[in-house]
């Protein structure tokens, strides 16, 4: 069980004691049986025009409240998705799914069904990693930037007015540089997150939130405090940020740390 699911089972179990209404609600299960391509979901999301996404370990399904039409990747065939594990959706303003996976980045144009796939790295050296898997996805919709967590550092990705002509896309990378305390902290880029003053917070495998400094094109530290420093080590921590702009992070093993912003 992951933190978002912690969260939702506490938040669930203190409504339900002040607000008896929670008594009424009722739920409906999908599963294979329905159509659903695997039990297994990485992410879940909802588009402009209500149909559900199902990011799952055996491709991405998308459910209209009644079937479901699932995509995945056919060996030599560029036009359809890279990798069948699904680990991140997004959407872009003119209503294109961003589809992260194991095995890299996908653009998903709507009108045309079709995906192709994002050169992240272009004539850089991790252009022939074996190792493209995408953690996280974060659209910022105010600037019409792509966000892309990665074990190899963040990506930002500048749209251009047309978002379906990938050659108008301008790519910024973020790794960490032991000399440069603006720098991100960590290479292992898990969650990155947009706070309710539009501000984007990256997690990682280190020990600091990393909040990005736009004016500057870098980055602030903030110290994540535990009580003891191994407690939120070993697997890829979780953060949600609340209605009140207070960060919740934890992982699937220990404590959950409360840090209030203010």
């Amino acid at each position: 069980m992951n933190l978002r699911s912690y969260i939702i089972i506490l938040f669930c179990l203190i409504s339900n004691i002040v607000i008896g209404q929670f008594n009424n609600l009722k739920f409906e299960n999908i599963d294979t049986i329905d159509g659903l391509s695997s039990s297994t979901c990485m992410d879940i999301f909802q588009d402009k025009e209500g149909f559900m996404w199902f990011g799952t370990i055996d491709g991405l399904n998308k459910y209209n409240g009644y079937e479901f039409e699932i995509f995945r990747s056919v060996l030599g065939d560029s036009k359809t998705i890279s990798n069948n594990r699904i680990t991140s959706i997004q959407e872009d303003n003119e209503g294109n799914l961003w589809v992260g996976t194991n095995n890299g980045l996908n653009f998903f144009n709507k009108r045309t069904s079709k995906f192709s796939e994002i050169n992240l790295y272009k004539q850089l050296s991790l252009s022939n990693s074996s190792q493209k898997n995408i953690n996280d996805l974060l659209y910022d919709k105010i600037n019409n930037i792509i966000w892309v967590a990665t074990n190899n550092g963040a990506i930002k990705i500048k749209l251009g007015d047309d978002n379906v002509n990938t050659k108008n896309f301008h790519f910024s990378y973020f790794i960490n540089d032991q000399s440069n305390l603006n720098s991100i902290d960590n290479n292992g880029v898990n969650v990155i997150l947009k706070d309710n003053n539009n501000h984007i917070w990256i997690g990682t495998d280190g020990n600091h939130l990393n909040q990005y400094n736009a004016s500057k094109n870098n980055f602030n530290r903030i110290l994540i405090e535990s009580k003891k420093p191994y407690e939120l080590n070993h697997i890829p921590k979780g953060f949600f940020i609340d209605s009140d702009g207070d960060f919740w992070i934890g992982n699937d093993l220990n404590n959950l740390i409360l840090w209030e912003k203010n």
